[in-house]
């Protein structure tokens, strides 16, 4: 029974790494989608304060 209870065992913590590393590369992605969002309205702002700036200084 000693054999069984530490086959069982590693079974489960072999499945809580493997859930973690999923849960952790789901974040991963997560992250940098928001972060390259984030960059682009950043770059759409700059672009945008550019444009104004150009437009007023032609005026």
């Amino acid at each position: 029974w000693g054999d069984h209870k530490y086959i069982t065992n590693c079974k489960v913590e072999a499945e809580e790494r493997r859930t973690n590393l999923r849960l952790r590369e789901e974040q991963d992605a997560a992250y940098r989608a928001a972060l390259e969002a984030d960059q682009a309205r950043e770059r759409q702002r700059e672009e945008e304060g550019e444009r104004l700036e150009r437009e007023a200084a032609e005026a």
